[in-house]
Parts: structure tokens; sequence; C-alpha cells
């Protein structure tokens, strides 16, 4: 029991492996102050899914939004939402149009104090 339980753990660890691999920074910007807000934005063509990070020095609430617009031909897709929470902060972005050739997200972030706030989105 104890050789399976292993290869199920090594299994595991492979498909996360895989599964990071797969991703692909597509923007990453900075700002630094108080109040500080950064907004970024990346078309890719053809995606599967979306994720952004948001970073904070020091470490604080962020709060943001983010929006996806995707086209397939003449159909058009959109999907808005927001985002609050203490950094480092990750969420998970869906696509807004099955077998979209191509997709544009966009996201802000903006601190609740002073420092510096780094948000980078993510495709896969």
């Amino acid at each position: 029991m104890g050789s399976i339980s292993a290869l199920v753990l090594c299994a595991a660890v492979l498909a996360t492996t895989a599964a990071g691999a797969a991703s692909k920074v597509i923007a990453r910007k900075s700002r630094s102050g108080l109040y500080a807000a950064v907004g970024a934005h990346a078309t890719v063509r053809h995606p599967h899914s979306f994720a952004l990070k948001v970073f904070a020095n020091p470490r604080q609430l962020v709060n943001g939004n983010w929006l996806v617009f995707c086209k397939r031909g003449r159909v058009r897709g959109t999907k808005v939402g927001r985002m609050n929470g203490r950094t480092p902060l990750q969420k998970k972005v869906p696509v807004a149009l099955d077998k979209a050739t191509s997709c544009t997200l966009s996201a802000e972030a903006v601190l609740t104090k002073k420092g510096k706030v780094t948000l980078v989105l993510y495709a896969y």
C-alpha cells in the first residue's frame, strides 16, 4: 500500500509541475507610492485559461478588478470580476468564450497603503 501512495504522490507532483510549466507570463507591471495603482493587459491567441498574481512590499491588502474580452470570428464574449485580499494574491480568470481565437486580459490592482505593487498576468 505504501508504494501505491508514493506512486500517487509522484504523479500529483509531476502533474503540478507540468501544469506550472505550461503557464506563460504575458504581462508584468509595477508601481510604487501611497495607494499605488498598477494596470496591465495582454492579448493571447487560443488561450485555455488565465491567472493573475498581485505582490506588494510590504505585504498588505489590495483591491482590484479584471476583464477578459474574447472573440471567435464574429462572436464576442466578455467576463469581469473583482478581487481583494492580502498579498500575495492569486486569482484564476476564466476565458470568456469557448474555443476563442484570441482573448485580451486586462487587470488593475490598488494598494491600501504605501508600498510597491506588482501585477503579473499568466496564460495557460
